[in-house]
């Protein structure tokens, strides 16, 4: 089936199927790192972006919910005080 691109975003869209995956906290924490740094974007303001916020936070929860000592660092990704250079990482690793 070829859906044109109007077709193609209404069906994506419209869509409400619930599609579960699995991970470990681990790989959840680096994809919220991930995430964090995409949303920090000064331009990243838009809708889509709510979105992913709300999903972050609900991966947080999971996350924190079997390492509850992540949420103090996850928590520090959402600010660049954090960030660390790469003279930083150099000395540390």
């Amino acid at each position: 089936m070829n859906l044109d691109k109007e077709d193609f975003w209404l069906k994506l869209g419209n869509c409400t199927e619930i599609i579960e995956m699995a991970s470990t906290p681990a790989r959840l924490y680096i994809l919220i790192a991930h995430v964090q740094l995409a949303l920090r974007h000064p331009d990243n303001n838009g809708a889509s972006a709510e979105i992913a916020r709300e999903i972050v936070l609900n991966m947080t929860e999971a996350v924190c919910h079997h390492v509850p000592e992540a949420r103090e660092t996850i928590e520090q990704g959402w600010n660049p005080a954090y960030d660390v250079d790469q003279a930083y990482f150099d000395a540390e690793f």
